[in-house]
Order: C-alpha cells, then sequence, then structure tokens
C-alpha cells in the first residue's frame, strides 16, 4: 500500500534490504526462513502479550480514560487474524471511495492525507 501511495505522490522508494538476520542465536540469510519467522512472531505476539499483562495493563490504565471502553468491550482477543493479498489498484479504490476528511483515526493519518 505505501508503495502504491509513493508513487502518486512521487516519493521514491528507500531500499532497506534484510541481508542477514540473528534468529535464536543463528545468522540466517534465507528470506523464506526470515519471512517465517516474522510471521510466526506476529501471529502470537498480541496473544502472549496479553496473557503476560493483562493485568498490569488494566491496572495502569486511569479510569478517566475513554479508552477504558474499549479495554471492557475487547477483553477476548480475536483468535486469529486472517490476511489476503490485494492489489494496488484495489487500494486505489478504497483510498478515492474514502470522503475527505481533517480528522484522523487510530494511525493519526487523515484521509486528506491518504488521497
Amino acid at each position: 500500500m505505501w508503495n502504491t501511495i509513493n508513487e502518486n505522490i512521487n516519493k521514491k522508494p528507500r531500499r532497506n534490504d534484510i541481508a542477514f538476520i540473528n534468529i535464536n542465536g543463528t545468522i540466517t540469510h534465507n528470506s523464506q526462513v526470515t519471512a517465517n519467522t516474522f510471521n510466526t512472531y506476529f501471529s502470537t505476539v498480541a496473544q502472549h502479550i496479553h496473557t503476560e499483562n493483562s493485568k498490569n495493563l488494566i491496572s495502569v490504565i486511569n479510569e478517566n480514560n475513554p479508552l477504558n471502553f474499549l479495554y471492557d468491550v475487547f477483553k477476548q482477543l480475536s483468535s486469529s487474524i486472517k490476511l489476503k493479498f490485494i492489489s494496488p489498484k484495489e487500494t486505489e479504490d478504497v483510498v478515492s471511495s474514502l470522503k475527505m476528511k481533517d480528522s484522523q483515526g487510530y494511525d493519526e493519518i487523515s484521509t486528506k492525507v491518504l488521497k
């Protein structure tokens, strides 16, 4: 998605290739092993954080914080996240269908900036 946005605003892409990575003490150059390791980590990290820190997190949250409602409603994490590949055209169609607004979401990016 960011590649498509950057193309449309004529921003040159930066190369951030990972030449090698240390996985549990083993250096690997294999991109498939790296991808699988990242996939495993990111597909389980939320559950680990939730189970290890749920009591600490809730005790830290200020009672007057409006996010308390969200924490109460979403105590149960989703069992899985399913991602599917989408084309740049699909991304462009969704972005173009958004109403032009200055307000921002959780990502702090307004639809005006996206468009």
